[in-house]
């Protein structure tokens, strides 16, 4: 009767009359106490059996047992329909149109009717399994006895009777065993509350998602819902619950690789289950239908309506997507010395005997308490802004992961961290082999279609390889049984941001209680967290060394997903079409996932260097066991690849902040800090995968700088003031809040090129650091003021025959080359002249590949990585700035007036008259846009000041070259060359690669300050000034005055005028009598800094005498400028994000290596690709990585001085100016 209880024909009034019946009678309280009494019965009874069967000796008693082909007991006929009568009552408690759903919730919950009923059919399913098991011991008993007893009566001749009696014994022996229905039946009811649990959770989700829409004015519904809510996650919390969830995910994983069923006997593990499916339908990886964008199954291919019995994997989902939301269970997080996991659930249990709404304030009291214990210091959850995992979290659940659900009570296994983080482990694995088949089906479709041709053979390649690696899983256990692939994709990636989430749980706990003990022995005063230092990656995050290489392979098989369906990931999620039913995509429904393991905020993160040896001249020899789990896991090619196909399409949605996108979130949680991962990958990671990752963050950092325009926000039709008398309203609809201020953010810092800066500026400042790196020079045997990358130069400068040379070390002529191999050693080749055979076999075995260079193997390794950072990130962020600059340029000439332009985007880039907004980076207006040009170019002149000194340092070693070689000719013409010289040709080789070094720190800084100078100074020039800092005004006069020193010709040479708009006709005027006159009236009322301005402007004023002169310098000008960069301190202190050291751009440029030799060191001769294209305005990003990406010389006159990575950017780069430099004369 209670079955027919949804169905249409039953009247609505008829089936509330039938539940108020049933909850004034108790009738749901007796039922679940029938149902327990009934399984403990059948329990017994299938036990006593298994007994009887392990006490009979003779085989006429055990073929008697055995024979015994008893039907359904009536006992195993009630459970099913207690079973079935419980299961419906779940489903009126979620039927919220019923008028008595809180008593039925209430009844369930004091019943405790879902638990009983796991807990009965784990109990049976096991105990019918035992029975089996010994019902076939037996029935091998008896085949055993009666072959015995044939033989017997054979051998003593018993004539044809003989025969005839043994032939009909045998044949009664060699029968199969009887099928057993009754294990099937239990079966059957386990399968049952399976599905009730996963129907359950689908419940939940879908009344979660109405909640988050629901009309505010509908007080009472959304009451209803949070009630619904809250009883539906107690109800799944309960230990028999979770326990059968457990007890299912675990049989499904063990039937596909046969691995451990930890601890449990065959007998007690539940059978899996396995559902018949289409085979097309369950294999297609893209949207059903051969219309839909991003692939799928066509209809001409093999296997299309064919059945194929796989297995089931609805409940093993939402079991994950439950633990996923749920916290830790209580033992977890109760006090040292507190109860048990037993005692909590009995704890649990008893309060849940109480009515939910009597539980409401005991829940919300146990939050705020749990909120007070939490510290502060503890990193927040929700950075950066606009990441796919913070705005659509129902991609990753339907609530933020470890939250415990609405109440908080929702509740994982009690389970050991580890012990959860095997079996998780084994769910991806198995999912992940389980999608091979997916991706072979549809290449095999695609082929079929004709599109195979599309798909290179290196990407059909790597489809496999990636996924079959040594660490795969291994084959299923049975042939053919997997899990549907279609899904196998999303749940994999669900199943470690589980793990993750369980490791920082658990760490998070742990950390906690060490808090709680700490406040309780300090008493009633307050804990002092600063005095026990940060927080450790270990409390932050616990051991996540397992996790690394699952997550890396998941990365990479999402990307192979998306290349065998031709799904583009700037538009994924977007560009789907069809029914409803058909619109799912494992690249749509994994990607959210992905992004949110692969990023900082909430994946496994690189454990930091320890204290104390966290300096570049204090690393140690070695990393730590989590850095090089995280380094030898193929994590970092995996990010990039992800990193490249997330933002290889130009224009896309996600460039657009479309709303179900995920935006530069995941490269900003890498790029937003240079500390811990970048620093550990530089000194330990392999050099051409950390090159490649940074070429890459390069390009991206670069095309993130192209949305920050303010193009892509849509301005809404507005009314503007002037004829009609309406007031000024403009709508900018923008589809992710915080999503520009988070990249304008990360323009100009705190990002991954500022935290370099500061960790190279602190390493050599300060007494520990300059004692590290005095230590460290003297164990080299390095001169007072020597370089270390100049160590080879000065050996080959030293005088020969013995004579001490400058560094103090033998004269002898050696040619060292040290590179940094693949697997991140250090190999030394050496050549010495045969006059010096004996000396020179003697110095190279003393000097370690440590000491050839003054550096241990971290150091040199982390510099010269350094070296290469600051070159590719200086280009994109300069080109960035100049981007910025000239956008910003636009729209203040439409905003003050001063061009012609549309008034929407006049009213919409506007100062806004709220100072919130003011200051406000996610808004589109002209401060928005001038503070994050000029905090851009900012930025750029700091990385480029130790440039500056880095060449100038090459060229005074080449300068003194040049005159040893000089002397050293005059020399040998005058005393017939006598020994102990230095070799005029050496000195000039040496002469020519100081220099050679000199010129390409040169080309670099000629590339990228100039143009971004006077861009910056023209935005300033148009009424943009008010919006830039002191710091951005002395950066900028500190970046003029500085490079006028060192290359006034060649500077003044690019630098050319800007356009001043004045009051009257346009004027053109100098870059430097423009920033002379801008900061003139910026800071001439300030108090205390006239002396400063006066200083800057005078050398300001001689900038524009030397730029009059074409860059002739006059006597005393280079001091009058030096000058002024001097006087630039102040402003220049004033930039809280700049290293602290007055003098910290020096130390930092004596430390970098020439770009030739940091490219040598790290062996990174072989992919030119790694230089970047030499078109400005390329963010094209083939392949899976930058190293791996297509390189094209150019073969004009210039001799290959630059590459392309297609003909498209060698056009476009002819057309802007490399005609002139290559062209036929």
């Amino acid at each position: 009767m209670f079955g027919d209880l949804h169905r249409p024909r039953v009247p609505l009034e008829v089936r509330n009359g039938m539940v108020k019946l049933a909850m004034d009678s108790q009738f749901l309280q007796a039922l679940t106490r029938l149902a327990a009494a009934v399984g403990e019965a059948e329990v017994r009874e299938a036990q006593r059996r298994c007994a009887q069967l392990s006490s009979l000796r003779s085989a006429r008693a055990l073929r008697s047992a055995t024979s015994d082909a008893k039907p359904l007991s009536t006992r195993l006929m009630i459970e099913g329909n207690c079973i079935g009568l419980l299961t419906t009552f779940v489903g009126v408690a979620m039927d919220l149109k019923g008028a008595h759903v809180r008593r039925v919730q209430d009844a369930m919950e004091a019943s405790e009717a879902l638990s009983c009923i796991a807990h009965v059919v784990v109990r049976m399913v096991a105990a019918y399994a035992e029975l089996d098991a010994a019902k076939e011991a037996a029935a091998t008993a008896v085949a055993v006895a009666g072959a015995s007893a044939s033989g017997s009566r054979a051998a003593a001749g018993s004539g044809g009777r003989g025969g005839t009696g043994g032939s009909a014994s045998g044949s009664g022996a060699q029968q199969p065993p009887n099928q057993f229905p009754v294990r099937d039946t239990a079966a059957e009811h386990y399968n049952r509350v399976c599905k009730c649990a996963h129907v359950m959770w689908g419940t939940y989700v879908k009344f979660h998602s109405e909640l988050a829409v629901a009309d505010p004015a509908a007080a009472a519904a959304a009451t209803k819902l949070h009630a619904t809510l809250r009883w539906m996650e107690r109800s799944l919390s309960r230990p028999c619950v979770q326990h059968l969830l457990l007890q299912h995910v675990l049989a499904q994983v063990v039937a596909v690789d046969a691995g451990s069923s930890y601890g449990l006997t065959p007998q007690q593990l539940l059978p899996a289950v396995k559902a018949p499916l289409v085979h097309a339908s369950c294999h297609t990886l893209g949207y059903m239908g051969g219309a839909a964008a991003g692939g799928g199954a066509r209809a001409g291919g093999t296997r299309h309506d064919s059945i194929t019995l796989l297995l089931h994997a609805d409940t093993t989902n939402s079991a994950l997507e439950i633990w996923t939301l749920a916290t830790l269970p209580a033992a977890a997080e109760a006090p040292a010395g507190g109860g048990s996991s037993s005692s909590g659930g009995s704890s649990s249990s008893s309060s849940a005997r109480r009515p939910a709404h009597e539980l409401e304030q005991q829940q919300q009291q146990q939050q705020q308490q749990q909120q007070q214990q939490a510290c502060t210091e503890w990193p927040p959850a929700d950075w950066p802004p606009g990441t796919p995992w913070q705005l659509s979290n129902g991609a990753v659940t339907v609530g933020r992961p470890g939250s415990g659900g609405r109440s908080g009570q929702l509740r994982r296994p009690p389970m050991p961290v580890g012990a959860l983080e095997a079996l998780l482990l084994r769910v991806a694995e198995t999912r992940l082999a389980s999608l091979v088949q997916g991706l072979l089906y549809n290449l095999e479709q695609e082929g079929s279609a004709g599109r195979a041709g599309k798909l290179s053979e290196a990407d059909q390649a790597r489809t496999l390889l990636a996924l079959v690696t040594p660490a795969a899983v291994a084959p299923p256990a049975a042939p053919g049984l997997y899990f549907s692939p279609r899904g196998s994709l999303a749940v994999a990636a669900r199943a470690l941001v589980l793990a993750v989430t369980n490791r920082s749980d658990h760490a998070r706990a742990r950390w906690q209680q060490k808090q709680l003990e700490k406040k309780q022995k300090q008493g009633a005063a307050p804990v002092d967290t600063s005095a026990s230092g940060p927080v450790s990656e270990a409390d932050l995050q616990g051991d996540v060394r397992r996790l690394w290489l699952p997550i890396a392979r998941v990365a990479h098989a999402c990307v192979d997903t998306a290349v065998v369906c031709g799904t583009d990931f700037g538009n994924v999620g977007v560009d789907g079409s069809g029914p409803v039913a058909d619109n799912y995509h494992e690249v749509v429904a994994a990607l959210p996932l992905v992004e949110r393991l692969m990023s900082q905020c909430g994946g496994p993160r690189v454990p930091p260097l320890p204290p104390g040896r966290n300096g570049l001249f204090t690393l140690p020899p070695a990393p730590l066991p989590g850095q090089a789990a995280a380094l030898e896991s193929g994590y970092l090619p995996a990010l990039e690849r992800l990193l490249r196909a997330l933002h290889r399409t130009r224009g896309s949605k996600r460039e657009q902040c479309h709303v179900l996108l995920g935006g530069f979130g995941l490269f900003v949680s890498h790029a937003r800090a240079f500390e811990p991962t970048w620093a550990v990958a530089f000194a330990y990671g392999q050099p051409r995968e950390v090159a490649s990752l940074v070429a890459t963050s390069a390009t991206v950092l670069q095309l993130l700088a192209l949305t920050t325009d303010g193009t892509h926000e849509q301005v809404s039709s507005v009314s503007l003031g002037g004829a009609s008398a309406g007031t000024t309203v403009v709508h900018v609809a923008q589809d992710t809040p915080r999503e520009m201020a988070m990249r304008r953010g990360l323009l100009h810092g705190p990002n991954m090129l500022r935290g370099l800066l500061t960790w190279l500026a602190d390493s050599a400042a300060g007494e520990a650091g300059a004692a590290a790196a005095a230590a460290a020079a003297a164990a080299a045997g390095l001169a007072p003021g020597e370089c270390w990358w100049q160590r080879q130069w000065s050996r080959r400068l030293a005088p020969q025959l013995g004579a001490a040379g400058p560094s103090g070390s033998s004269g002898t002529t050696t040619n060292n080359t040290n590179t940094i191999t693949a697997t991140g050693s250090i190999s030394t080749s050496s050549s010495t002249s045969s006059s010096t055979a004996t000396s020179s076999t003697s110095s190279a075995s003393a000097l370690t590949c440590a000491s050839d260079w003054g550096l241990p193997q971290p150091a040199l390794q982390a510099l010269a990585m350094s070296s290469f950072t600051l070159q590719r990130w200086l280009k994109s962020v300069s080109r960035a700035a100049r981007h910025l600059a000239a956008k910003a340029h636009e729209l203040a000439l439409v905003v003050w007036d001063l061009a012609p332009g549309d008034p929407l985007i006049k009213a919409a880039c506007g100062l806004p008259s709220n100072p919130d907004q003011d200051h406000d980076d996610d808004c589109g207006h002209i401060g928005t846009h001038t503070r994050a040009a000029a905090g851009t170019a900012r930025l750029v002149f700091q990385a480029a000041a130790p440039l500056v000194h880095a060449f100038t340092l090459c060229k005074e070693f080449a300068d003194a070259a040049r005159a040893r070689e000089g002397s050293n000719s005059s020399s040998s013409g005058t005393a017939g060359g006598g020994g102990g010289g230095v070799d005029t040709g050496e000195a000039k080789a040496v002469a020519a690669e100081a220099e050679a070094a000199a010129e390409a720190w040169k080309q670099l800084l000629l590339e990228c300050l100039p143009p971004c100078i006077a861009s910056v100074v023209q935005l300033l020039c148009v009424g943009a000034g008010p919006q830039a800092t002191d710091a951005d005004f002395g950066w900028l006069a500190h970046a003029l005055l500085q490079l006028a020193t060192v290359v006034p010709e060649e500077l003044f040479g690019k630098l050319g005028d800007v356009i001043v708009p004045p009051s009257g006709p346009r004027a053109r005027m100098t870059v430097s009598k423009a920033l002379g006159a801008i900061m003139s009236l910026r800071f001439r009322e300030v108090p205390g800094k006239e002396a400063e301005l006066r200083v800057v402007t005078e050398a300001l004023d001689v900038a524009k005498a030397v730029q009059d002169r074409s860059g002739r310098l006059a006597p005393g000008e280079r001091e009058a400028m030096l000058a002024g960069c001097a006087a630039t301190a102040g402003w220049r202190a004033m930039d809280s994000g700049a290293p602290a050291q007055p003098d910290w751009a020096r130390r930092v440029g004596a430390l970098l290596p020439p770009p030739a030799l940091a490219t040598e060191l790290l062996g990174l001769g072989g992919c030119p690709a790694l230089e970047g294209c030499s078109n400005g305005a390329c963010v094209r990003m083939p392949g899976a990585s930058a190293a791996a990406a297509p390189a094209l010389r150019c073969g004009g006159r210039c001799g290959g001085a630059v590459l392309y990575c297609c003909g498209d950017c060698q056009a476009a780069h002819w057309k802007a100016g490399h005609k002139a430099a290559c062209g036929k004369k």
